[in-house]
């Protein structure tokens, strides 16, 4: 996984929590692949 910056995996984790749609929508959002928002997840 590229290295994000905090600031992003923060906002990202934040969409997720309010449930602003779907991993694959959240992930198209920030132009990243829905596997790395599942990854940000298992970390948090």
């Amino acid at each position: 996984m590229r290295p994000y910056s905090q600031d992003l995996r923060e906002r990202i984790l934040e969409t997720v929590a309010c449930g602003e749609g779907s991993l694959c929508q959240i992930a198209q959002r920030h132009s990243i692949i829905a596997y790395t928002i599942a990854h940000l997840l298992k970390q948090y």
